[in-house]
């Protein structure tokens, strides 16, 4: 019990003590975005030499090394060429399915490798966490990098699929960084929300790499996104707008591959809700992430 200020004990109604603080007294964390974003913006060599650590611990120990960049594609490649060369057709006959696929497959690859490898990248690195002082950031971003490294290395093969496939790649192609813009910030926003709730919720980083399974065939990777003759599966024209919203990188895997083999511009339509749904996916994935940076310093 509390003293006056002659020493004598006051006493007090128990049942007159709040259960909880007043809230002017709670601490509320409202982090300054664009502050975050332009101290963020001088620590790209931090950004960098992580993900230059990551790779040399990744391929150091392996027999084969870097070249596992390329195998882990050829194999996804000859799995999908084998089960769905039937049951989704191309588009066009002249074009077989081992060169449709592999566009798409280069495309989620960067996407699920960075997503997939950044989800614990807190988790894994909370001994540096605790020494250094630059933004947090810059742990899940440097995944984005890594995977943006090897699925560099495995676009060399486009060089012998083509001339395998007797098709070479169109004009259209120079439209690939309009996807990449759509991709980019989707694969960032998404990396941020789901490594910041990690921390909180543990299972979620099992879960991840299911859903990322899942999401492969819900994107149109072994599949057109738009009608095709004897599809079996695809998105009604009128549900587009609504599916690429929610899911961006639908527009970047398919936009490149019709603009690569088939030498299709971009349905700026598309493209454009796409960009606005990977940008919205970017703020709320970094403002989350902010939002429970607060919490990341009681990682057990």
């Amino acid at each position: 019990m509390p003293a006056d200020a002659a020493g004598e004990l006051i006493i007090t109604d128990i049942s007159a003590i709040p259960n909880e603080p007043p809230p002017e007294l709670l601490y509320r964390h409202k982090p300054r975005l664009l502050d975050a974003a332009r101290n963020l913006k001088g620590r790209w060599e931090v950004i960098f030499t992580l993900a230059e650590r990551d790779l040399r611990a990744a391929y150091k120990q392996a027999v084969l090394g870097i070249g596992w960049a390329l195998i882990n594609p050829v194999m996804t490649l000859l799995l999908f060429t084998i089960v769905f060369h039937k049951a989704f057709p191309t588009g066009t006959s002249k074009v077989p399915y081992y060169l449709f696929a592999y566009p798409a497959i280069l495309a989620w690859g960067f996407f699920a490798g960075a997503v997939g490898s950044g989800t614990g990248s807190l988790l894994q690195n909370k001994a540096m966490m605790a020494k250094t002082h630059f933004p947090r950031e810059c742990f899940p971003l440097s995944q984005v990098v890594e995977s943006a490294f090897t699925s560099t290395i495995a676009t060399s093969l486009l060089f012998i699929i083509f001339p395998v496939a007797h098709v070479w790649p169109k004009t259209a192609t120079l439209w690939f960084p309009v996807y990449l813009a759509i991709e980019l910030p989707y694969t960032i926003g998404l990396i941020l929300l789901v490594s910041s709730i990690v921390v909180q919720m543990r299972d979620l980083n099992q879960l991840t790499s299911i859903g990322l399974q899942l999401g492969m065939f819900a994107s149109p990777v072994v599949w057109n996104l738009s009608y095709q003759k004897g599809s079996k599966f695809y998105i009604p024209h009128a549900w587009q707008p609504l599916y690429l919203f929610l899911n961006p990188i639908g527009e970047t895997i398919d936009g490149i591959r019709r603009s690569m083999i088939y030498g299709f511009g971009p349905d700026w339509g598309l493209v454009g809700v796409a960009m606005a749904g990977a940008l919205v996916w970017m703020v709320v994935g970094f403002a989350v992430f902010k939002r429970l940076e607060v919490n990341f310093a009681d990682m057990a």
